[in-house]
């Protein structure tokens, strides 16, 4: 089983993940610099030139946090917002290049711009609809470069949300099988541990194998936890073949949403 591994702090936003599949590590560190590399020794470096949206691999498993973003770094995106025929529940619609917020205009290459027939044909719409009472994200539409067709993800809130933290329990896409199987929350975190180094040495024990029982070596007691060889005692949550871990410095309760109207 081909894992993902993401451990974010929310105090500080510093976040790191680990994509077994593709063999990359991709993470910013409290101070909101990009690093990337291999899980191996020296294979993380920092990356100066990182696009914006380096942390979608994150949007899936926490979609109010991906909400939070879109409306901070594309606030000039949203074109409206309207109440539905859901008591609470609001469609918020953004205009987005290619209908995602991977990658600003200006960090289109060129080419993919000539593909989509110039910069002022990019732009797709997004549609999101937003419980507001439970501070959940429901769905998400995006038009894909033929405008008449449309990308659908629905999201499946697991009992690991907390307050306006929402943590799914599967792949918003029906046909990805991807389920969260742990999830693991901690009131304290260290912003040391989101430094390419330790990081570095995080992904690397989890990547290596389990240390065979030496004989003689006596079993557990009942109610005797047994150590694990998770890096810095963090247990990760496997996200169908992925795994997320989550850090809290405290809850994460910034403005999840929505104080304001537009006209």
């Amino acid at each position: 089983m081909s894992r993902t591994i993401i451990r974010l702090d929310f105090a500080t936003g510093a976040w790191w993940v680990l994509r077994e599949g593709m063999n990359n590590v991709l993470g910013r560190n409290p101070a909101g610099l990009a690093f990337a590399g291999t899980p191996s020794p020296g294979g993380l470096r920092f990356e100066p030139s990182a696009h914006s949206g380096l942390d979608t691999p994150l949007d899936d498993p926490l979609p109010t946090r991906m909400l939070m973003i879109m409306l901070d770094r594309s606030a000039g995106a949203v074109r409206d917002v309207r109440a539905t025929d859901q008591a609470g529940v609001f469609q918020i619609v953004f205009q987005l290049p290619r209908g995602s917020r991977k990658l600003a205009l200006s960090e289109i290459p060129s080419t993919e711009l000539d593909r989509w027939s110039g910069p002022e044909k990019i732009d797709r719409t997004v549609e999101v609809l937003y419980d507001r009472p439970n501070r959940r994200v429901l769905s998400m539409r995006a038009q894909d470069i033929n405008p008449s067709e449309w990308f659908t993800s629905t999201y499946a809130t697991s009992d690991c949300s907390r307050g306006a933290v929402q943590v799914t329990s599967r792949h918003p896409d029906p046909d990805v099988t991807i389920t969260l199987v742990e999830c693991t929350w901690s009131e304290t975190s260290s912003a040391a541990e989101f430094e390419p180094a330790r990081v570095e040495a995080a992904v690397i024990a989890l990547k290596a194998p389990a240390t065979p029982e030496t004989p003689g070596t006596p079993a557990p007691q009942p109610g005797q936890s047994t150590p694990t060889s998770t890096a810095f005692g963090v247990h990760p949550l496997v996200i169908a073949g992925s795994a997320v871990v989550l850090l809290a410095g405290g809850l994460w309760c910034r403005r999840l949403l929505l104080n304001r109207r537009r006209g």
